[in-house]
């Protein structure tokens, strides 16, 4: 497989690979929705792959030491404040933590249960999403397969102010160089920056894809409806459904027409002059 877009695929029969499952990603969004952990337990995070049009719910399930460190051990990222200085407040966030943490998860994970598309969940994700490419281009197929981490740190706790999380996926529960992981050690934000979701520490595990969507498909279909019509023109609108789609996608991707809809030769000859068209 090529380690660049489109990855060994045709773009002249895009509709066969493009939004599926297996189809591989190099550029990645991610937010951290929700977590719930005691010792065990899963955090659930909003994947969208830039080059697959792929967007879905996927946990990390597991175990681990995840409230086995203070409170004074969280880290309050690149602001003034540093590291959290009042030990008496350390002790009562560290009192309340785990009580805020369960009704936050209950509600964060009914705003994700709630969002019934894929569109619906990329407007939660773009309340604070994370970008990144991975090590190795990966599909949500291969993160049905993979294991890896999240450790989490509360930023500004007190005033119920942004975390950071770190992810690692490995394809395997061995491969820990890091040339062979999918992910190691990427920083992930909280998805709405407000409420307070796990105490620091770390939970190693499986990673679930719990649902995923096709953008391509579902924003043809918006298009579709905008268009007011009963049934499919005879020519191709000129319509490019997906030029809205926030983040980084490939301009390809960005200028393809609706689905099921002949991919213009000139926009293939445009970002793959060495591919042969029947031009």
């Amino acid at each position: 497989m090529s380690d660049t877009f489109p990855f060994g695929n045709d773009p002249q029969r895009v509709t066969s690979w493009l939004g599926r499952r297996d189809t591989p990603s190099r550029r990645w969004s991610v937010s951290y929705n929700a977590g719930l952990t005691f010792l065990c337990g899963k955090h659930t995070m909003i994947f969208f792959g830039h080059d697959n049009l792929q967007i879905g719910v996927v946990e990390i399930q597991g175990c681990g030491p995840t409230v086995s460190r203070g409170t004074g051990d969280m880290r309050r990222g690149r602001g003034a404040g540093g590291q959290i200085p009042d030990r008496q407040i350390e002790r009562a966030i560290e009192g309340t933590e785990d009580a805020i943490n369960n009704s936050d998860y209950f509600a964060d994970v009914r705003n994700v249960d709630d969002a019934d598309s894929g569109r619906a969940l990329l407007a939660l994700m773009n309340n604070n999403p994370t970008q990144f490419d991975t090590n190795i281009p990966m599909s949500f197929t291969d993160l049905t397969r993979a294991w890896g981490s999240i450790t989490g740190f509360n930023v500004d706790v007190m005033l119920a102010g942004a975390q950071i999380y770190y992810i690692t996926i490995s394809p395997t529960m061995f491969a820990w160089n890091a040339e062979q992981l999918y992910v190691a050690d990427q920083q992930v934000y909280n998805l709405d920056d407000g409420s307070v979701g796990i105490g620091a520490g770390i939970l190693e595990g499986k990673w679930v894809v719990r649902r995923t969507y096709d953008l391509w498909h579902e924003n043809t279909e918006a298009a579709f409806a905008e268009l007011g019509v009963n049934a499919w023109p005879a020519e191709t609108p000129d319509i490019q459904p997906n030029a809205n789609v926030p983040n980084q996608i490939h301009p390809f991707l960005r200028q393809l027409p609706m689905r099921s809809y002949p991919v213009p030769e000139a926009l293939i000859r445009r970002y793959f002059p060495e591919l042969e068209t029947t031009d």
